[in-house]
């Protein structure tokens, strides 16, 4: 009997580990679809949070680009780019200390 092909992304954790991991939030490759890993939800220094049970996704990974030594959370990178700088805009006279 052939398999019917495969929709998804690979996961090379054994079914046991899934168990215990299957709720933390996990990073696909965009690219190759496979899982490069899981992160802890918290919330990162710049204000982005990481939830349980959301999926992440990289822009490319150490199977479809063999040697790669960093890669970007796409997620984080457009959250990044829609948040605006704090500035603090002061009206006319203020800042001036009266006596």
């Amino acid at each position: 009997m052939l398999m019917p092909p495969y929709h998804g992304a690979a996961n090379q954790v054994c079914p046991e580990c899934a168990k215990d991991y299957s709720e933390l939030p996990a990073v696909i490759c965009l690219n190759c679809a496979a899982v490069v890993g899981r992160v802890v939800p918290k919330r990162l220094d710049n204000g982005f949070e990481i939830k349980r049970g959301v999926t992440l996704h990289c822009d490319a990974c150490n199977v479809c680009k063999p040697g790669i030594e960093q890669s970007s959370i796409i997620e984080i990178e457009r959250w990044e780019k829609n948040v605006r700088d704090p500035k603090v805009i002061l009206t006319p006279g203020a800042g001036k200390i009266v006596k």
